[in-house]
């Protein structure tokens, strides 16, 4: 069967297709709007907010081209229900709370936190370009953004010190959830409310002791911070492959001579010159220097600082997927520390050793209730442990497992 082309058809639908498309597209927020009397700018940056939060929610909370809101749709949710009003400035000035929050975010170190997840670099330059410049004073597009990003960031900062940055799994034991009318929006109001900064951040954060006490260090630790980046050393290399050891030496050098221990020249060091270099290192770091190349020492290379202020914050979060409120009586692992506690009303009944896994074969994070206990139970070796450790021993030495004092047993025992 033949169809005849309508050309006049295809125009009308092509003309519908625009309109439609017109219509579910939100222009981007003009980039500069001058206000020239303080009075009326209140009232213009409203309806900026309205216009760049409409934006941001259908372009995944991108608000331009350097700013992308973490939790836009629940930033929209709070300034909808306030009519879209300005709630760190005022008449072309910052409020109290604004220079309050922006220098928490400067000082978010302090508790475990990282400034560039909360629009840092971005509010510095705003505010700066805000505090000095008379001209882009009066821009209520500058405005505008300084607090949609302000607003972002208060309520990123409410979630991550109160139940942290890491994923909900096994390990959390701490139920409360995050709807958005009690806690983010609440929090907000709360703070806009009582005007009392710090006390709404102290009362975000876990009362845990340990929690505490963690977060007291770290004044002392952020002080005396090295925050240089250093070489990262791959270990271990390619045997038998003289291009990876190559490598390996290139990055090895260059990475004891940003500790000063050995010069960064062109050409790679003998092996006598490597030793003696590993020996520098290990003296100033206080290891006993035997100027072996190991996995011990290439740890020591790659733990910098910031990794170390990592693990600090890591550890700041896992407190935060505890419950408020501890058991009466529960059994605390250490796994860094090898050892266990159990406490029984805050008061530590026993103290004892553990054994960890390798980091490959890694003992697992679990929070879990006890309903049974084995006394002097059977040491069951994992299928993973025999595979990646036993196997290849057991085909070169059959008597192995004799020697480690190990059995090996069939179904019947």
């Amino acid at each position: 069967m033949h169809y005849t082309r309508n050309p006049y058809l295809q125009v009308t639908i092509l003309i519908l297709c625009l309109f439609i498309i017109a219509c579910h597209h939100t222009e981007k927020p003009k980039d500069k709007q001058i206000v020239a009397n303080p009075q009326e700018m209140n009232s213009t940056t409203s309806e900026h907010i309205k216009a760049v939060l409409e934006f941001a929610l259908q372009n995944k909370g991108k608000v331009d081209d350097s700013i992308r809101l973490n939790l836009a749709d629940i930033v929209a949710a709070f300034y909808g229900s306030e009519e879209y009003e300005p709630v760190w400035s005022n008449k072309e000035k910052w409020q109290p709370l604004a220079d309050s929050l922006f220098q928490f975010i400067a000082d978010a170190e302090q508790e475990g936190l990282f400034p560039k997840d909360y629009h840092f670099k971005n509010l510095q330059t705003l505010k700066n370009k805000l505090d000095t410049d008379s001209l882009k004073r009066m821009d209520a597009a500058l405005w505008t953004r300084a607090d949609v990003m302000l607003t972002d960031a208060f309520m990123h900062i409410a979630k991550d010190l109160k139940h942290g940055r890491l994923q909900p799994d096994s390990v959390t034991i701490n139920k409360d959830s995050l709807p958005v009318s009690d806690f983010f929006i609440k929090n907000l109001n709360s703070l806009l409310a009582t005007k009392q900064f710090t006390a709404l951040i102290d009362s975000l954060q876990p009362s845990n002791k340990g929690y505490q006490e963690l977060k007291k260090g770290i004044k002392s630790f952020l002080d005396s911070m090295d925050r240089r980046t250093y070489t990262y050393v791959n270990y271990p290399f390619k045997k038998g492959d003289a291009k990876d050891s190559l490598f390996f030496i290139k990055n090895l050098q260059k990475r004891l001579s940003e500790s000063d221990a050995i010069s960064a020249a062109n050409v790679l060091p003998d092996s006598a010159e490597l030793s003696s270099a590993i020996q520098k290192f290990q003296r100033f770091k206080g290891i006993k220097p035997d100027g072996k190349v190991s996995s011990a020492i290439i740890k020591v290379l790659n733990t910098s600082d910031a990794e170390r202020f990592k693990r600090i914050a890591i550890t700041l979060d896992r407190y935060k997927q505890l419950p408020d409120t501890m058991p009466e009586k529960y059994i605390w692992v250490n796994l860094p520390g090898y050892y266990l506690l159990v406490m029984d009303h805050d008061t530590v009944a026993l103290e004892s050793k553990v054994i960890c896994g390798k980091p490959d074969t890694r003992t697992p994070l679990l929070n879990s209730q006890i309903t049974d206990m084995v006394t002097y139970p059977t040491c069951t070796v994992t299928n993973s442990i025999i595979a990646k450790q036993y196997l290849r021993k057991l085909k070169i030495n059959p008597g192995y497992l004799e020697k480690i004092g190990f059995k090996l047993v069939d179904s019947n025992g």
